[in-house]
């Protein structure tokens, strides 16, 4: 993630009180950027390296000799150059001519003429300055320390199954907060569970909640859940800011994938993911989804793609980024809603266990990213006449997916 110093920032900078005691020492990459610096003269603690025609940008008028009384109408309390002549003192305080001490490694920052902020009060001594970078590094670190690297949370139920080698199946949660009106989204999310714990596996729903990646829900956060009306639909590009602002979050496909890989878990399963939108070759209208088929290495069960997308494209999209698409049990591809799209699946395999061992041995063969298995839809009776036959219980150790490690 980049992050530009814009002025707005170094406003915030200016006026935090995280940087209260810090000896905080700028000076701007090129003169162009020097105007960005404004909000910074009248900072405390803070030294400003500036030449003359950073000063005459920051002063909008042009030097030929000291700028020290422009930078001081400027907001500055006193100034200071390297020139033949010593700055007059403001209320006393004179500052050295010496040059600022040199950037390691770049010459251009040795000799520049510069600013004190306000209440700087002289030069900070050496020790002073040690014992204020020993502070903030001390502080730095008890909070890196203190801060999760991936801020996961497990449900009871979730931690067990994890702990015991259970097979677990990740559950996304947008359908909860985007899909329907309570209390049918409660309703719904509950039947889901169900399914999977009927099939012998057990349910990881997966939100964002108070800065934490929940991995399964507890029955009170999701009754608090659905009944959230601002929460954020997210995706890999909405994720950490979610979580940064400790805002609710619903996962989307490529969000609970991303998740369900961090917490260990190598089974997803939905109703339909994103793809390419018809018009997409004007409005370039392409879900994230697609890619993170080919980079994130979770499975995906879905009924296909939603009905509403360009479904050709979708599948010329996957084979391009590598995603294999496997129908399970039937040679059509299938379209959310109906059985068949027309369209004729690029793989098809019979049992879980031939997709699992597909999904292994792509972990096996070094191939960071997922596969896709779009199912069709069978009615209630038949799906537990076969349950005995393909579910997560199967006597076959192929059966049961364990995620695959990334080599580093």
């Amino acid at each position: 993630m980049a992050l530009a110093l814009t002025e707005a920032l170094l406003s915030q900078i200016a006026h935090s009180p995280l940087f209260v005691a810090t000896d905080l020492r700028v000076a701007p990459a090129s003169p162009g950027k020097a105007e960005r610096l404004l909000p910074l003269l009248a900072r405390p603690q803070l030294t400003l390296y500036v030449n003359l025609e950073e000063a005459g940008i920051l002063c909008q008028c042009r030097f030929d000799d000291s700028p020290r009384r422009g930078l001081i109408a400027r907001g500055a309390a006193r100034g200071g150059t390297d020139g033949p002549r010593a700055a007059d003192g403001i209320g006393g305080s004179i500052i050295s001519q010496r040059c600022p001490p040199a950037v390691a490694g770049d010459p251009r920052y040795r000799c520049r003429r510069y600013v004190h902020g306000r209440a700087l009060g002289g030069e900070t001594p050496q020790s002073r300055a040690e014992a204020a970078l020993t502070a903030a590094l001390e502080a730095a670190s008890r909070t890196f320390r203190s801060w999760p690297r991936t801020p996961l949370h497990y449900s009871p139920e979730v931690r067990a199954a994890l702990d015991a080698g259970a097979p677990v199946v990740a559950l996304e949660s947008t359908i909860i907060t985007h899909g329907m009106p309570f209390p049918q989204n409660r309703d719904t999310a509950l039947m889901v569970e169900a399914e999977v714990r009927a099939a012998g596996a057990v349910p990881a729903t997966i939100a964002v909640m108070a800065g934490r990646i929940h991995i399964g829900l507890t029955a009170d956060e999701l009754d608090r859940l659905v009944l959230v009306k601002d929460a954020m639909k997210l995706s890999r590009a909405d994720l950490a800011v979610c979580l940064a602002q400790g805002r609710v979050g619903a996962t989307t496909v490529a969000a609970t994938m991303i998740c369900a890989h961090l917490a260990g878990i190598a089974v997803f399963a939905t109703g339909g993911i994103g793809g390419v939108h018809r018009g997409a070759e004007s409005s370039y209208d392409i879900s994230a989804d697609l890619h993170e088929l080919s980079t994130t290495p979770v499975t995906v069960v879905a009924a296909g793609a939603k009905a509403i997308l360009d479904l050709p494209k979708t599948l010329e999209v996957l084979e391009t980024l590598g995603v294999p698409v496997i129908a399970y049990g039937q040679d059509d591809f299938p379209a959310f809603w109906s059985r068949s799209s027309g369209l004729r699946a690029p793989l098809r395999l019979d049992s879980a266990a031939d997709i699992a061992a597909a999904h292994l041995m792509r972990g096996n063969l070094d191939r960071a990213a997922g596969s896709w298995s779009p199912t069709r839809y069978r009615s209630r009776q038949k799906s537990r006449a076969a349950r005995s036959t393909h579910s997560s219980r199967s006597p076959c150790p192929e059966a049961r997916v364990q995620a695959s490690p990334r080599r580093r």
